[in-house]
C-alpha cells in the first residue's frame, strides 16, 4: 500500500511540473578585509543541488530555472554564510556584482576549540554520553550554542544519545555496525578540514540518508571544494589538553584537473585537568581529486589517527570530601615517576575512494568505497589477591568502619572501637591515597635467602597483580552509492545504498608483569573448571604479549537502502522517505571457556534483525522569510551486538531479543531576516523496546529459588525500556546594531522512562539468566543531562576587525543514572518481616537524586590583521570565569540492592556505597594564534 502512495504521488505531481524561466547568474566573490578575490567559494541554490565554484579570480556563473523566492548561499570554510535573495524581474542574465564574505571568528573558534571541551565522563561509567563539537556546524543559534555552551554541561539536543542520529563522510557511514553510534576517532583533532558540512535537525529530509530522530551529519571532504592556501595555528589551554599546533594546506585545482589538501595536527598534555591526565594526540590527513572532465571526477581521502589518553576516577562524596574534585585514584608514583593505571589507546586508518557523476544537469552519481582499520586498548590492573590494590577501596575508607551493622543487624559504627578504626582509615588514606607501584612490584618478587634463611635481595617470582589492556581490532569495508535527480522544477528524488561489513577482535593483553617473571591464566575466586578461561589450554603460564582470559571475534553486516521524494512549490514543500535495513550479527568463540564450556568456543548460529522506516514533512512559507514546519518518523532499530549476546565475552548464547521502535513528530516556526533570526519547535518522542546491558558487582543476590545470598559480579540484561522525551526548544539571534548581536535560547524537557522493563541477571558460577520480573522505572527521568538550559550572550564585533562576546548559561533538572535492581522485587528479597519494612521510608531512599542547578558564565574575544596576503588572527576565551565548581553526572552504586542492606549504608555519617559523581573541569583558559596565507 505504501509503494502504491509513493508511485501515485510522483505520478501527481510530476504531471504538474510548469515550465520555468532560464537565467544566468554572475558575480564576484572577495575578501571583506582585503578585498582581494576568494577562490573554491561554494555557490549554491539554496536547498537544491545546483551547485559551482569561484574561480581564481573570484568570478562565478550559474545557471537556473527561476521561480518565486529563490536564495543563493555563498559559503567558504572560515567565512560567514551569505544568503542572498534572487529578484532578475524578468532578466535572463542576473548580476550580482561584488559579494564581499566576512571573515566568521566564531567559526574559527569553535573547530579550535574542538576537542578541547570533550567530557571526561567515561562512558562504562553513566548512561550518559556527549556528542562531539564537530556537529555544530550548523548557523542555527539553538544548535551552535548547544554544542559550544550549554553542551559543556552535557546538555544534549531533545535528550538523545548519539546512537539516534547518523553521520556520513563523503556518504560512507560513520556509525558503529556494533553499538549504533558515531565513530569520531578517524576525525580527532582535523577540525579544519571537517568543517564542509551539512547538518539535518531532527528528521529533517536529507538527499543521502534517512537518518535518525536526533538528526543527520554529512561531512565532505572533498578535495576541490577546499579554499586553496596554508594555515598554521596554535593553540594553549588549561582543559583537557594543554597544547595543540596544526597545519592545512589546500592546492586549487590546475589545468590538469588535480586538486589536494594535506592538514596535520597534534594536541597533548602533561596533565589535564584532573590529576595526571596526559594525553597525546596526532592526526594526519590528506584529500586527493582528480576531475576526468566536466561529468567524472575521483577523489581520494585518507585519514590516519592515533590516540592516548589518561583516564580519572569517578569518587563518592566520601573521597571528594576527603581528597578534593580534582583527586583521581587511578595513578600513583613508580621510582619516582607519575603513572597512570587506566588509559585509552587508539590507532585508526581510514581511506574513502569516491566517484562523482554527473550525468546532465538533473541526474546525480556518487559512489564510494572505504576501509576502515581501528585498534583499541583500555588499560586496568587485573589482581589475584583479595586485598584490592585500589586506594579508594571501600575497606581503606572511614566509611568502612562508621557504616558497620554486627550480625544480628544492630547497628555499631558509632562504638569507640569501630570510631577509631574509622580514624585510623582516614589517615592511612592521607598517607597513601595514590595507587602503590612500588609495593604492587614488590608483591610480585620472592625473596633471596642464604643457608641461615637471611633475606638478602628479592627476585621475580609468579606475578599476582599485572596491567592489561582490553583489546579490539576492527576491520570494516563499506561501499556506498547515491543518486539524486530532479525529476521536474517541482520535484526531486533521491536514493541510496550502503553495505557494511565489520569483523572485531577482541582478546585481553598482558602489558606488564609488574616485577614477576609470569602469570597464571586463570581465576582464584573460583574454583574447579569454572577458574579456567581456557578449557583447552589449562593454567596457561603467561608472558608480556599474550592473550588470556577471552577471545572472541564478531562478524557483523548491515545493508541500507533509502529513497526519498521531495515537492517544492512557491508556498510549500513536502516530503516522503522510507528506509530498509537488515542488520546480521555472529560471535566465534576462540576459547572454551569453564563456565561456558559447551556454548563459548566455536560459531553462533547468525542472527538477521530486518527493520523499516518512514518519515514525512511539510514546509509552508508565509513569506520567503517565514516558515511553518512539521516532520514526523516512525522505524524500527535492531538491538545491538552485545544485548544479542548479553555474555559476549564468553558465550554464544543468544536472546530472543525484538527490534526497537522509534516515533518521533515535531513542529516550528522559523522567521530570517537581515536583523532577526528565530527558530521555535516542539518536540515529542518514544523509543520501546529497548534492551541494555550493565556489569558490576553486588551483595546478598540469589539466582535460584531456596539457596543462600552471595555476592558476585553480575551480568544484568534489561528488555522491554521504553523512553519518552518531549519539549521545546527556542534560538533567537537579534542585530541589535550593525556591530552587536544579541543571542538567547531556551531548552525545556521533558524526558523519563515509559516503562517497566524486565530484568535478568546471571553469574560466573550461575552462568543462566534468572528472571527478576519488572524493574518499577516508569516516571523516573532519564539521567545523564540537564533537561532545561537556557542562555543570553552578546556579541560586538568592531569595523578594525576585533570582536568580544560574553555569555551566561542556566542548566537544571539533571539526574544521575538508577540502579533497576534496586527497583525489583530482589530489593524487598530479605525483609519477611513485615513490621521490619518501612515503605515510607523506603519510597524516600529510592528517589532519584537531582543534581543541583547551575549558572556559568563564558567570556571570549579575538583580533585579526590582514598583511598583505597574510591573515593573522588570535582570539583568547575563558570558560566557567568564575570558577564555579558543580556535578555534572553522577550514578548509583548496584552493590546494595537490597532494602535492609541500604538502610545500613545510610546509617552513619558517611555512606560506603553512595552514588558517585563527576566534577566540572572549572575555570579553563584558551589562547589560539593563527596565519592564513
Amino acid at each position: 500500500m505504501k509503494k502504491k502512495i509513493f508511485i501515485l504521488l510522483s505520478l501527481l505531481f510530476a504531471n504538474q511540473a510548469i515550465s520555468q524561466q532560464t537565467i544566468t547568474i554572475h558575480g564576484k566573490v572577495i575578501d571583506s578585509q582585503s578585498k582581494g578575490p576568494l577562490a573554491q567559494v561554494i555557490i549554491q541554490l539554496h536547498n537544491t543541488n545546483t551547485i559551482t565554484f569561484t574561480d581564481t579570480k573570484g568570478y562565478f556563473s550559474l545557471q537556473v530555472n527561476y521561480t518565486e523566492k529563490l536564495m543563493l548561499q555563498c559559503r567558504s570554510n572560515g567565512y560567514k554564510t551569505q544568503l542572498l535573495p534572487l529578484e532578475p524581474e524578468g532578466l535572463l542574465q542576473l548580476d550580482l556584482g561584488l559579494i564581499m564574505l566576512e571573515e566568521d571568528f566564531v567559526a574559527e573558534q569553535q573547530n579550535s576549540t574542538i576537542g578541547l571541551t570533550e567530557s571526561d565522563f567515561e562512558g562504562e561509567h553513566s548512561a550518559s554520553e556527549t556528542t562531539p563539537a564537530l556537529l555544530g556546524a550548523s548557523k542555527d543559534a539553538f544548535t551552535q550554542v548547544s554544542f559550544f555552551t550549554t553542551g559543556q554541561a552535557r546538555f544534549k539536543i531533545r535528550g538523545l544519545d548519539s546512537e539516534y542520529g547518523t553521520v556520513t563522510l563523503n556518504g560512507i557511514t560513520m556509525n558503529s555496525l556494533n553499538d549504533g553510534r558515531p565513530q569520531w576517532i578517524p576525525l580527532s583533532g582535523l577540525n579544519d578540514v571537517t568543517r564542509e558540512q551539512e547538518y539535518g535537525t531532527g528528521s529533517s529530509p536529507t538527499s543521502y540518508t534517512f537518518g535518525g530522530i536526533q538528526g543527520s551529519q554529512f561531512i565532505s571532504t572533498r578535495a576541490s571544494a577546499y579554499r586553496p592556501g596554508s594555515k598554521i595555528s596554535f593553540t594553549a589551554s588549561t582543559s583537557r589538553y594543554n597544547w595543540r599546533t596544526a597545519a592545512t594546506h589546500s592546492y586549487a585545482p590546475d589545468k590538469r584537473g588535480w586538486s589536494f589538501t594535506v592538514s596535520a595536527t597534534r594536541q597533548w598534555a602533561n596533565s589535564g585537568y584532573f590529576d595526571d591526565t596526559a594525553n597525546r594526540d596526532n592526526a594526519f590527513f590528506s584529500s586527493i581529486e582528480k576531475k576526468i572532465n566536466t561529468r567524472h571526477s575521483f577523489n581520494l581521502t585518507t585519514a590516519y589517527t592515533q590516540l592516548y589518553r589518561e583516564k580519572n576516577s569517578i569518587n563518592t562524596e566520601e573521597v571528594t570530601t576527603l581528597a578534593g574534585r580534582q583527586y583521581n585514584s587511578y595513578w600513583g608514583y613508580q621510582n619516582g615517576s607519575k603513572r597512570n593505571s587506566r588509559y585509552r589507546t587508539n590507532q585508526s586508518l581510514l581511506l574513502i575512494g569516491n566517484h562523482y557523476w554527473k550525468i546532465n544537469n538533473n541526474n546525480h552519481l556518487n559512489s564510494g568505497f572505504a576501509y576502515h582499520y581501528t585498534t583499541t586498548g583500555n588499560s586496568g590492573l587485573n589482581s589475584g589477591i583479595a586485598k584490592s590494590p585500589d586506594p579508594v577501596h571501600y575497606r581503606k575508607l572511614p566509611s568502612y568502619y562508621s557504616t558497620l551493622h554486627n550480625a544480628s543487624g544492630d547497628y555499631v559504627g558509632n562504638t569507640p572501637e569501630n570510631q577509631a578504626l574509622a580514624e585510623s582509615n582516614r589517615n592511612q588514606f592521607f598517607e597513601n591515597k595514590q595507587l602503590d607501584w612500588d609495593q604492587l612490584i614488590y608483591g610480585n618478587t620472592v625473596p633471596q635467602t642464604d643457608s641461615e634463611g637471611k633475606e638478602y635481595g628479592r627476585i621475580a617470582g609468579e606475578s599476582i597483580v599485572v596491567l592489561y589492556e582490553d583489546r579490539t581490532h576492527n576491520r570494516q569495508l563499506s561501499a556506498n552509492t547515491q543518486f539524486t535527480s530532479r525529476l521536474s522544477e517541482t520535484i526531486s528524488f533521491s536514493a541510496a545504498a550502503a553495505l557494511q561489513l565489520l569483523s572485531s577482535e577482541n582478546y585481553q593483553k598482558l602489558v606488564d608483569l609488574l616485577g614477576g617473571h609470569s602469570y597464571t591464566d586463570s581465576s582464584p575466586f573460583l574454583s574447579g573448571d569454572q577458574q579456567q578461561p581456557n578449557l583447552d589450554n589449562p593454567n596457561r603460564s603467561l608472558g608480556i604479549g599474550d592473550k588470556f582470559g577471552y577471545h572472541y571475534t564478531t562478524n557483523s553486516g548491515a545493508l541500507t537502502l533509502f529513497s526519498q521524494f521531495q515537492f517544492k512549490y512557491p508556498n510549500i514543500d513536502f516530503y516522503i522517505g522510507q528506509q530498509f535495513l537488515r542488520s546480521h550479527y555472529q560471535r566465534e568463540g576462540h576459547y572454551r571457556n569453564g563456565n561456558y564450556p559447551f556454548t563459548s568456543k566455536g560459531k553462533s548460529p547468525k542472527v538477521i534483525f530486518d527493520t523499516f522506516g518512514f518519515k514525512g514533512g511539510i514546509t509552508y512559507k508565509y513569506s520567503g522569510k517565514q516558515f511553518l514546519q512539521f516532520h514526523g518518523t516512525y522505524y524500527s532499530k535492531a538491538p545491538t551486538l552485545a544485548s544479542v549476546f548479553p555474555v559476549i565475552r564468553h558465550s554464544n548464547v543468544i536472546e530472543n531479543l525484538q527490534n526497537e521502535t522509534v516515533a518521533a513528530v515535531d513542529a516550528g516556526y522559523q522567521i530570517q531576516t537581515r536583523q532577526w533570526k528565530l527558530r521555535l519547535n516542539g518536540y515529542f518522542s518514544r523509543i520501546s523496546n529497548i534492551t541494555a546491558l550493565a556489569f558490576y558487582f553486588t551483595e546478598g543476590i540469589s539466582l535460584l529459588d531456596n539457596t543462600k545470598p552471595t555476592d558476585a559480579f553480575v551480568t544484568e540484561l534489561i528488555t522491554g525500556l521504553a523512553k519518552k522525551n518531549l519539549g521545546v526548544e527556542l534560538g533567537v539571534e537579534y542585530a541589535l546594531t550593525q556591530t552587536l548581536k544579541l543571542m538567547a535560547t531556551a531548552a525545556y524537557g521533558e524526558y523519563t522512562y515509559d516503562s517497566n522493563p524486565n530484568i535478568k541477571i546471571s553469574t560466573e558460577t550461575q552462568p543462566s539468566f534468572a528472571d527478576f520480573g519488572a524493574a518499577t522505572l516508569q516516571h523516573y527521568k532519564q539521567p545523564g543531562m540537564p533537561q532545561q538550559a537556557y542562555s543570553i550572550g552578546l556579541e560586538y564585533r568592531d569595523p578594525k576587525f576585533w570582536w568580544i562576546g560574553i555569555n551566561t548559561y542556566h542548566v537544571s533538572h539533571h539526574y544521575i543514572a538508577l540502579t533497576p535492581l534496586s527497583r525489583t522485587k530482589h530489593f524487598t528479597s530479605e525483609s519477611t518481616n513485615a513490621m521490619d519494612f518501612d515503605w515510607p521510608y523506603a519510597r524516600r531512599i529510592l528517589q532519584q537524586q537531582r543534581l543541583d542547578p547551575v549558572t556559568l558564565f563564558n567570556l571570549i574575544g579575538g583580533k585579526s590583521w590582514k598583511i598583505s596576503a597574510l591573515t593573522i588572527g588570535c582570539f583568547a576565551m575563558v570558560n566557567n570565569l568564575f570558577n564555579t565548581s558543580y556535578r555534572n553526572g553522577g550514578f548509583e552504586q548496584p552493590r546494595n540492592a537490597t532494602y535492609s542492606q541500604l538502610t545500613q549504608d545510610l546509617t552513619g555519617p558517611n555512606r560506603a556505597f553512595g552514588p558517585k559523581y563527576s566534577y566540572n573541569n572549572g575555570r579553563t583558559f584558551f589562547l589560539n594564534l593563527y596565519i592564513n596565507f
